[in-house]
C-alpha cells in the first residue's frame, strides 16, 4: 500500500526512496548475496532503516537490526550463533557494504525464513543481547489488534520519536503505517520544541516516543502547544515516573499513554492513569495475563505474536509455554494491569537495558577496584547510569571509560564514577516495556 514520506520536515520524492532502495539492491547483487540470507543493517537515521527494510523485502532476506552503539565483540557473538557475511550501513545518505573475511559460525541453524521477517536485538530479562525472531505473520497479528485498538484510520499521520531499528518504533511506527497506508514522519533531530512544530505543521495523529522525552516536553514555553489531531501519544521503554503523566496533561491538555510488552511478545497493552503510574492498561484481544501468587511475577501468553530465541542451540521457540515478563505486578479489578516493579537485576535508562551485574563483572576486572556499585540518579531532569567504587587508589575516569569500551556499548558505560569508602548500594525498581 503505497503511503507519503516525510524526512526533514520535508515530503519526500518517491523517485529518490525508489532510487535508493534498487541502488542498495544492485550492490547487494554484486555482492551475490543470496535469497534467505542473514544481513546486518546499520543506520544512522530512521529513513535509512525504512530503506533498508523495504531493500530486504524486495531481495528476500532476513535483517538483523543492530543500534549505532553495538560493539564488534557483540556483532561477533552474533556470528558465531548466524551465518553472516555482509553489514549494510547506511550512513549520511550513502549506503555501505562490508564483507566479512571469514565465517566464524559455530552453528547449524537453516536459512529457511518467511519473506517479511525480522531479528532484533533485546535484552530481555538478562540484559545481555539476544537475537529475537519475528515472523512476518507474528508481526501481522500484532498489528492488526493494535490498530484495533487505536481505531485507525486512513487519515492517521504516525511519528515515532523512537529508532526505527527498535521493536517498538518498528512495528508501532514503521510497519503500522506500511500497513495502512498511513503518513509517516521521519525525523533525527529530536528537540522538544522541533517535534511540537512538526506534529503541529504535519496534523499528526499518533506519537511515539520515551518516557525520559516526554518529561523533557513539559518544561517547554507555554507558547509551545500540541495540535488538534493528535489522538494518541503513546511511551514506552521503561515506566512514567510518578506524576508524570497528571503533570503532561496539566501542561498539554493531552494524555500520555504507556504502552507495555517486550520485543518477544510484541505489544501487549496501552493505558492511562494519573493517579497510578504502573497502569499500563487491559490485555488486547487474545492475550492472557497470569501472576505468580507468590512472588507475583507477571507471566503472558499469546501464541500469535510471540517470537522465538536464536541461540547457538538453534531456534527456541516461545510460543511452547507461557511467557515470563520479568515484571513484578498484578491484574486490577477493572481487568487492567499494574505493574510494581522488576523481578530481575535489569536497570533501564533511555529504553535501553542494562544488565546491572555483567557492568559490574566488567568494571571489577578494572585493577585496584574491590567493591562497585551502579544505580541511576536523575540530574537536571535526566537520568544518568553512576557508578560507585570502592579502590585502594583513585582511578583516572578517562582510562576506566576507555577500558569498558572494549567489552560494553556506550549506554552500558555510567556517565560518572565516584570513589567511595563504602558503597551506598541505592537502588531504584525498573521495569521493561
Amino acid at each position: 500500500m503505497k503511503q507519503n514520506l516525510y524526512y526533514k520536515d520535508e515530503q519526500l520524492n518517491k523517485f529518490f526512496i525508489e532510487n535508493k532502495i534498487l541502488h542498495m539492491c544492485n550492490l547487494l547483487e554484486k555482492k551475490r548475496i543470496r535469497d534467505n540470507e542473514i544481513v546486518i543493517c546499520k543506520s544512522d537515521s530512521q529513513l535509512g532503516v525504512y530503506i533498508q527494510w523495504e531493500a530486504c523485502l524486495r531481495m528476500n532476506l532476513m535483517p538483523l537490526f543492530i543500534y549505532k552503539e553495538t560493539t564488534e565483540s557483540t556483532i561477533a557473538e552474533f556470528r558465531k550463533i548466524v551465518n553472516i557475511r555482509i553489514v549494510i550501513e547506511y550512513k549520511n545518505n550513502e549506503i555501505y557494504l562490508f564483507l566479512f573475511d571469514k565465517q566464524i559460525c559455530e552453528t547449524n541453524i537453516p536459512n529457511k525464513w518467511d519473506t517479511g521477517s525480522v531479528i532484533h536485538i533485546t535484552s530481555g530479562s538478562t540484559g545481555y543481547p539476544k537475537l529475537v525472531l519475528r515472523t512476518k505473520l507474528q508481526m501481522e497479528e500484532e498489528l492488526n489488534r493494535y490498530a484495533s485498538f487505536l481505531e485507525i484510520t486512513e487519515n492517521d499521520v504516525v511519528f515515532p520519536l523512537v529508532p526505527l531499528n527498535h521493536s517498538f518504533g518498528f512495528i508501532s511506527g514503521m510497519l503500522l503505517s506500511k500497513k495502512f497506508g498511513l503518513d509517516l514522519i521521519l525525523y533525527d533531530n529530536l528537540i522538544p520544541r522541533n517535534i511540537l512544530n512538526i506534529s503541529n505543521k504535519s496534523k499528526v495523529s499518533i506519537m511515539l516516543g520515551l518516557p525520559y522525552f516526554y518529561k523533557k516536553m513539559i518544561g517547554l514555553p507555554e507558547k509551545y502547544k500540541f495540535n488538534s489531531e493528535l489522538r494518541y501519544i503513546i511511551s514506552s521503554g521503561g515506566p512514567i515516573e510518578k506524576g508524570i503523566q497528571k503533570q503532561f496533561f496539566e501542561r498539554f491538555a493531552k494524555k500520555l499513554y504507556q504502552q507495555y510488552g517486550s520485543t518477544e511478545t510484541g505489544s501487549l497493552s496501552i493505558g492511562y492513569s494519573e493517579t497510578n503510574s504502573g497502569y499500563v492498561g487491559k490485555p488486547f484481544d487474545g492475550i492472557e495475563v497470569n501472576v505468580d501468587e507468590v512472588k507475583g511475577s507477571l507471566y503472558v501468553d499469546t501464541p500469535k505474536t510471540i517470537g522465538a530465541y536464536i541461540t547457538k542451540n538453534g531456534i527456541q521457540r516461545l510460543d511452547e509455554s507461557i511467557y515470563k515478563m520479568g515484571d513484578i505486578g498484578r491484574v486490577i479489578d477493572s481487568g487492567g494491569i499494574e505493574l510494581l516493579g522488576r523481578d530481575d537485576d535489569i536497570i533501564i535508562i533511555n529504553g535501553n537495558k542494562i544488565d546491572k551485574e555483567l557492568v559490574i563483572r566488567c568494571i571489577k576486572k578494572i585493577n585496584h577496584i574491590k567493591e562497585v556499585d551502579i544505580f541511576l540518579r536523575d540530574f537536571h531532569n535526566m537520568e544518568e547510569l553512576i557508578c560507585e567504587y570502592v579502590s585502594s587508589i583513585e582511578l583516572d575516569k578517562s582510562d576506566i571509560i576507555s577500558f569498558l569500551s572494549k567489552y560494553l556499548s556506550s549506554y552500558e558505560i555510567p556517565k560518572n564514577f565516584k570513589r567511595v569508602k563504602a558503597l551506598s548500594n541505592k537502588k531504584k525498581a525498573n521495569w521493561k516495556t
